[in-house]
């Protein structure tokens, strides 16, 4: 009982946590993607700068990983880089925003909720199916949302909902995977965590790494880019 009650107190507290963090955060993150140009690219490498750091702390001095760990992280990021000059970019960067965001954040509310089956107990016991799914359904609403609101929804659209969510929830499982592989809980440094409630910066943008493939290439490949 006394362990139950700790964990939930532990739970709501990295709730409250998070919700602070993303008050804080989310307004100059999102000032700078608006403005683009040299300020987002500036946002862009200080994100991969942390994220890179954080690598190095997760695969110590595994040099061969390390180097296979800059394309994970360098390859999406300018992938990334490239929807947000082309002229859809603004779009473009409120669906991957939005998708990402979305679905990480409702999957770990809805787990805390109602979460009961693990999703994956090899890779990351704490991720629930029901977590899992209460994400997808809500980046999936978020898309369509952001879509219409921007005035680009249309049946070759519609497979941005269908599929975004899947590439937030495969990047979250991926990098947690990652931890396992290598035997770490957080992926920041003891004593270097900048964004409180979430466990490093790799937390935060595993999910947005998937998602800005995903549409980067369905960009290319359907003409809107």
């Amino acid at each position: 009982m006394a362990e139950a009650t700790t964990r939930k107190t532990s739970s709501t507290t990295n709730l409250i946590q998070r919700i602070i963090t993303a008050a804080i955060a989310i307004p100059p993150v999102i000032g700078l993607i608006v403005v683009g140009g040299v300020p987002f690219i500036i946002l862009v490498t200080v994100f991969a700068t942390l994220a890179v750091i954080e690598m190095v702390f997760i695969l110590r001095h595994r040099v061969f990983f390390f180097v296979l760990s800059l394309f994970y992280i360098g390859v999406p990021l300018i992938m990334l880089l490239i929807l947000r000059e082309s002229p859809l970019g603004l779009v473009w960067m409120a669906v991957i925003v939005a998708v990402t965001w979305v679905t990480d954040t409702m999957a770990f509310v809805g787990g805390r909720l109602f979460g009961k089956t693990p999703l994956s107990p090899t890779i990351s016991p704490n991720k629930t199916r029901e977590g899992a799914v209460i994400g997808y359904v809500s980046g999936c609403l978020a898309a369509l949302l952001t879509l219409a609101a921007a005035g680009y929804l249309s049946v070759s659209a519609l497979l941005i909902p269908i599929f975004g969510p899947i590439a937030a929830i495969l990047g979250d499982l991926f990098e947690s995977y990652i931890k396992r592989r290598f035997h770490t809980k957080d992926s920041h440094p003891p004593g270097f965590n900048i964004l409180p409630g979430h466990g490093g910066v790799m937390d935060r943008i595993d999910g947005l790494l998937f998602v800005s493939v995903f549409c980067f290439f369905f960009a290319v490949l359907i003409g809107l880019y």
